[in-house]
């Protein structure tokens, strides 16, 4: 006997364990509430025939459409819990990952072009200091200029002193570099806007002209020249040479003392 109790016991729970028996039996019991109610809850005093055939008469199902309302609907009901919610739970939750995926590669875009950004700003950084490392280097050599010329043309002397051209005849040696400083002179001295002409010169006419004191870089900004006094006295001394024979009293007028 407690045998056939247990086997009956296990085959309900087997029945009920069932996805679908489990799932259709909630379904009809929540839409056929009334007769689940009724059954229930509501005395036999109150029904016009008794649990049983109430029960009986409404399981009947007289017509097509009491029949679909009984057993066809909860069927259908059973069919969305079973397979459609599922399905449309895993689109959503493709969906979901989608979108997640999609937002964890937006970060790690953003992520990308902050890290660029700091790159960039880093490399400008580090151009910026080279940058300043040659305008130093610039500076540098600007300033060693500045303590040369205080050599070359010692304070309280005269631009045009014979001292002066002593040190143009002695800082000039070679007869090549003299003469194309005197070339150069000569084109400063017929040029009507002299700055002008200092700083378009080429390149290596500027170094030359530097590396002789000629010119030197302006104090407010080293990638424009001015004439330096020195370069002045070489000016002069050139006219001097080109007039000398034209003016009797060409010492006085050119400022030169020779």
């Amino acid at each position: 006997m407690e045998e056939t109790t247990n086997s009956i016991k296990d085959a309900i729970k087997e029945r009920f364990s069932n996805p679908f028996l489990g799932k259709f039996l909630l379904a009809w019991i929540i839409w056929n509430w009334k007769i689940s109610y009724m059954t229930l809850f509501v005395s036999e005093d109150k029904l016009s025939t008794n649990k049983m055939e109430f029960v009986s008469d409404y399981l009947r199902a007289d017509n097509f459409l009491d029949f679909i309302n009984i057993y066809i609907i909860p069927l259908f009901i059973t069919a969305l819990l079973i397979w459609v919610i599922p399905f449309l739970s895993n689109i959503a939750f493709n969906v979901s990952e989608d979108y997640r995926k999609k937002r964890a590669l937006k970060t790690k875009e953003i992520d990308d072009e902050i890290s660029n950004k700091k790159q960039e700003q880093l490399n400008n950084i580090r151009s910026q200091l080279n940058s300043l490392k040659q305008e130093n280097n610039r500076l540098n050599l600007f300033a060693k200029y500045l303590t040369e010329e205080r050599v070359y043309i010692p304070s309280g002397t005269k631009l045009v002193s014979n001292e002066n051209l002593k040190l143009f005849q002695d800082y000039l040696k070679n007869v090549n570099d003299r003469e194309r400083v005197l070339r150069i002179i000569d084109r400063y001295n017929a040029a009507d806007a002299k700055t002008n002409f200092i700083n378009q010169l080429n390149i290596n006419d500027k170094d030359f002209l530097f590396s002789f004191l000629i010119i030197h870089p302006t104090s407010d900004d080293t990638n424009n020249y001015k004439i330096t006094d020195f370069g002045i006295f070489v000016s002069k001394y050139k006219l001097y040479r080109n007039y000398k024979n034209r003016f009797d009293n060409l010492n006085k007028i050119a400022d030169i003392s020779l």
